[in-house]
């Protein structure tokens, strides 16, 4: 660490350029981390990190501060590497948005993929690449030969200032052409022409110093879109997303942050403006009678929610669940169905009688649908005389049983009498 600066810097850019272009892949949706090869690319959300050896400017990074401050602060790796963005433009957006300002003006070079017929596309990778202060070599490449209309259409339309402020101060722009596209197809020779003519035209703002202008209004958007939890300066803060909320919940949400950048989801209220439950009840598993303040009789279930604020449960939810007991008056219009359900397959449960008669009182509320409560009315009214003739099958049943064994309690006693007589 003793050796001029000029010397380790020397040597700390022959440890931190790859000889292959670096390919920021982003990991998972929301997470501002990124492999950076295609040889650690499974499928999307999944990776191998072990695929390629680690960057050696992050094991740099960790061996002392004196050396992260050598390596790290004078953002050498942004500085001498290429980044390579093709076929991923969207995690292009993610990680130019996810840099802080001064890694991302620190990238010499780089090769972006665009989507010429996409007007929103074009002009958010045109703020993006203006937004590299230090952007020096630019290559382009476009997805097939039937784009050269779209190179004169970017000068022509109103993202015109956006592409020269994207190339002002560039020493190299070129064009990549699809490999599969022949030389001798027109479609090449027309977007070859076409390019040139594009290049010409921006000769003069090439000619310019880069100064780093770039439409800010349009950057936050494209930070807005990439959804990215933590980016920017947060990378580096507790704060997380300076400028973007307040410091005191940048704090409480920072302590919650995955390893990965990302904030595990919120709960979605359990309950709604109205007091009725909003959470989806997957099953209903018992019931109990209560008390109420007025001395009438109440009801709860215990129920399974699923924690998130649906209609109907979701097949194979993955999220989490939550069982607790809730008191009927909760269960608004959309779930007296599944109470309906509950007491067709136990209509033993205590609570039947309670909840009718607290529904025969409502079915005149002016909150909801007087036509769906009387249909859910009906329903436990049926439910309710199933049960009581089903009681009073079973009361019949038994009594009968109960007949035939007194019966047979006389005629074995007669039988028992006859054999004593004989005897």
């Amino acid at each position: 660490m003793t050796l001029p600066n000029e010397i380790k810097q020397n040597i700390w850019t022959m440890v931190v350029v790859l000889p292959e272009d670096i390919t920021p892949i982003q990991i998972e949706r929301n997470s501002n981390k990124f492999i950076w090869s295609r040889n650690q690319f499974v499928r999307p959300g999944a990776h191998n990190i072990s695929a390629v050896p680690p960057l050696m400017v992050v094991n740099l990074s960790f061996v002392s501060k004196a050396m992260y401050d050598e390596v790290s602060n004078t953002h050498i790796f942004y500085k001498c590497n290429k980044f390579d963005f093709r076929g991923y433009r969207e995690d292009f957006k993610a990680y130019i948005v996810g840099l802080t300002d001064a890694r991302r003006q620190a990238i010499r070079s780089m090769h972006v993929e665009l989507r010429l017929d996409w007007v929103h596309r074009r002009k958010e990778s045109m703020v993006l690449i203006a937004s590299c202060k230090g952007l020096q070599s630019l290559e382009l490449s476009v997805d097939t030969t039937r784009e050269a209309n779209n190179f004169r259409t970017l000068l022509t339309s109103r993202e015109n200032k956006n592409v020269h402020a994207a190339v002002q101060g560039l020493k190299n722009l070129s064009l990549v052409v699809p490999t599969t596209a022949s030389i001798t197809d027109p479609g090449h020779t027309n977007l070859r022409a076409s390019f040139t003519a594009f290049k010409n035209d921006l000769a003069v703002s090439m000619a310019k110093p880069r100064t780093g202008h770039y439409n800010l209004k349009l950057f936050q958007q494209a930070q807005e879109s990439a959804d990215l939890h933590v980016h920017g300066e947060g990378r580096l803060s507790e704060d997380k997303k300076p400028g973007i909320i307040s410091s005191r919940t940048r704090s409480q949400k920072a302590k919650s942050i995955s390893a990965d950048g990302i904030q595990p989801p919120r709960d979605d209220p359990k309950y709604d403006l109205n007091g009725f439950l909003a959470w989806c009840i997957e099953k209903i598993l018992d019931s109990r009678e209560t008390g109420c303040d007025d001395g009438s009789a109440g009801v709860e279930f215990k129920v399974k929610c699923q924690v998130h604020s649906c209609s109907y449960p979701v097949a194979n939810f993955e999220g989490r669940t939550e069982t607790s007991w809730e008191d009927a008056s909760v269960f608004g219009p959309v779930f007296r169905d599944r109470v309906v359900a509950f007491y067709r397959s136990n209509p033993e449960k205590p609570g039947l009688d309670a909840v009718y008669n607290e529904w025969l009182r409502q079915i005149d509320g002016e909150d909801e649908n007087p036509a769906v409560r009387l249909n859910q009315l009906k329903a436990l009214d049926t439910v309710m005389r199933k049960f009581v003739k089903a009681k009073e099958v079973a009361a019949k049943a038994a009594a009968k049983a109960e007949a035939a064994a007194a019966r047979a309690e006389r005629v074995k006693a007669w039988q028992l009498a006859e054999h004593i007589a004989d005897s």
